[in-house]
């Protein structure tokens, strides 16, 4: 979390809504870093304890921007391709479609799911995992997520799932991310779907939030015979010292005990939780390959 000596905010009236107050933060120097509107009471005073809280947050979320940024120099860091760590192991390997390693996967599905275009977007990617997580049966699976970047934001895909899945993109899911997953057993040649979504749902009970905790969204797994898997996934962005506590205190193994990984290196972290009870149940790490589509 980034540190901010509340006595350091300075309160101001707005220059143009004189009935508007301002909230600014200052560095050493007199520089300003943020200015922005102050929390009000009902009785128009100054709510001090909400407006530094506010502060906080949003300075928070910067410095968290201004890490990733300097470790994302590389174009090859924002590509979907990654590991996914769990509990110090590496669980899976996400390939872009169009890498080497990912073709005897690509062939597989090709040649048993030929109803699937698996190189329909450049920066689709494939990786093979087994059942290390809650909602994973088979001992070997392949999973394939299918991007459609050019697709309008909040807006179904451009090739939406079969409806035997029961996915309901007008009512239920609102607003979505611009992939969808699939997740492709390879012992009974079933097929789930794993939607990916921005919109909390009614229906789901949410853990509690890691500290400092930013750019959330979720995703659910539904099933071939129309029903849905207990067990969500919320994914977000977070400081690694925050996700580690958070696993302490919810008694869930570290993604990144013991690997050697560069926190830096880390797009999103992935927390499994039961969307019943809202109990954390698996933190997932995915570090980024940094490799471009070819």
């Amino acid at each position: 979390m980034y540190n901010i000596d509340e006595n350091n905010l300075v309160y101001e009236r707005d220059e143009i809504e004189v009935n508007e107050w301002r909230c600014v933060l200052n560095d050493s120097a007199g520089n300003t870093l943020c200015n922005m509107i102050a929390e009000i009471n009902a009785d128009s005073t100054i709510n001090y304890t909400a407006s530094y809280n506010k502060m906080l947050s949003y300075m928070s979320e910067q410095t968290l921007f201004e890490k990733i940024v300097i470790a994302s120099e590389s174009p090859g860091f924002s590509s979907p391709a990654a590991k996914v760590w769990v509990g110090g192991e590496m669980q899976r390997c996400d390939y872009l479609v169009g890498e080497d390693s990912a073709q005897p996967l690509v062939d597989i599905l090709e040649q048993r799911f030929p109803a699937y275009q698996i190189h329909q977007s450049e920066v689709n990617v494939i990786g093979s995992y087994g059942p290390y997580r809650e909602g994973y049966t088979a001992e070997s699976s392949i999973s394939w997520y299918d991007n459609f970047p050019s697709a309008p934001w909040g807006y179904p895909p451009s090739r939406p799932p079969l409806l035997k899945y029961n996915i309901d993109y007008a009512n239920v899911y609102t607003h979505i991310q611009f992939w969808t997953g699939y997740k492709f057993n390879l012992s009974d040649n079933t097929i789930q779907v794993k939607v990916v979504h921005h919109n909390p749902l009614p229906t789901v009970t949410y853990p509690p939030f890691v500290d400092g905790q930013i750019h959330t969204y979720y995703a659910r797994l539904h099933n071939e015979d129309g029903t849905v898997e207990n067990f969500n996934d919320m994914f977000f962005m977070a400081e690694a010292d925050d996700v580690e506590s958070y696993c302490t205190e919810h008694n869930i193994s570290s993604p990144l005990t013991n690997t050697g990984v560069d926190p830096l290196s880390i797009m999103i972290y992935g927390l499994v939780f039961d969307g019943t009870t809202g109990i954390p149940n698996m933190m997932k790490a995915y570090e980024s390959r940094n490799v471009l589509p070819t």
